[in-house]
């Protein structure tokens, strides 16, 4: 009895470890690995603009200096008045003569519309409202101005000229700008023309032919002396700024 008693209790404990030794195995049967980390993958690609196009415009001059166009002169006519048929108490013994247009040529390019020879088509190029003629005279001295002799209580020389765009009178005071043949590659051509003038006080012509047509009186004399003084002071400049559309 006592050997079977025993035999049981060591068949119990070898059941016994049995059992754990299974429920261990079979616990770690359900366990996971976990493992976490970054990725790598690179991409390529390029970086392209639209082309440019440079339609911007470009003035040039290609008759006449821009810096200096010439020298406006207010002296004796082209011609002299017949003597015969004129008074000669108001003459000039100076071999310079009188010089009262500048003139020059400039071209515009990237002009891309076909042009004529008139301020409206002209004008949509030309910015005839900031193209500006102005006097630059540098003096505290008004006297020497042109301003001075244009303004109108003495009007010895014509108003500063002003900006015309196309036509075929040239020849008028103004600052004239008119088409020189048509748009060639997109080139402009056009001819500059700067007119100056005698004023009213001398019926807008020469001195020596407005008192010619007059008999000498001591106060004409006088007139003709204060007038003829005060062109021959003034020294002035002036500054022309062409702007295109």
């Amino acid at each position: 009895m006592n050997k079977f008693k025993k035999s049981s209790k060591s068949k119990s404990l070898t059941f016994g470890i049995a059992i754990l030794s299974s429920a261990a195995i079979v616990s770690t049967g359900f366990a996971a690995w976990v493992i976490t980390g970054g990725a790598e993958a690179s991409v390529s690609g390029t970086i392209t603009a639209d082309e440019v196009e440079n339609n911007q415009h470009t003035i040039k001059f290609t008759k006449g200096d821009p810096k200096n166009l010439g020298e406006i002169f207010y002296g004796r006519p082209d011609s002299d008045p017949d003597p015969k048929t004129q008074y000669n108490w108001v003459s000039s013994n100076s071999t310079k003569k009188q010089s009262l247009s500048l003139s020059a040529t400039f071209t515009v390019a990237n002009v891309n519309i076909a042009l004529t020879n008139d301020a409206d088509s002209i004008g949509k190029i030309i910015d005839a409202n900031k193209t500006a003629f102005e006097e630059t005279t540098d003096s505290a001295d008004a006297s020497t101005k042109y301003a001075t002799l244009a303004d109108s209580d003495k009007a010895y020389v014509a108003a500063l000229p002003e900006v015309i765009l196309g036509g075929t009178d040239t020849d008028s005071v103004g600052v004239h700008i008119t088409l020189n043949g048509e748009v060639a590659d997109k080139t402009a051509t056009f001819n500059l023309k700067i007119v100056f003038g005698w004023g009213d006080a001398f019926g807008n012509i020469n001195p020596y032919e407005y008192y010619g047509g007059m008999a000498y009186t001591e106060a004409l004399g006088t007139e003709a002396t204060t007038r003829l003084e005060a062109i021959h002071k003034m020294n002035a400049t002036f500054n022309l700024t062409l702007v295109t559309k």
